[in-house]
């Protein structure tokens, strides 16, 4: 991961740490479905949406603690 201070701009910053926690959390949505990843059941736009959605939540958690 980036350290804040390899980013001219707050906004690249944030956009930068959305997209790494959107990641991470697609990573263990994805970790924790082996059933439908064994079987190609997955939807995985579904996990891509869920990922986003974790990855705002985060952020704007994280916002509120400041």
């Amino acid at each position: 991961m980036k350290s804040r201070q390899d980013f001219i701009t707050d906004a690249e910053w944030w956009e930068y740490y959305r997209q790494y926690t959107a990641a991470m959390a697609m990573q263990g949505l994805l970790a924790s479905n082996t059933v439908g990843i064994s079987v190609g059941m997955v939807d995985i736009d579904g996990f891509s949406v869920q990922a986003v959605k974790a990855a705002d939540a985060i952020i704007k958690a994280l916002n509120q603690q400041q």
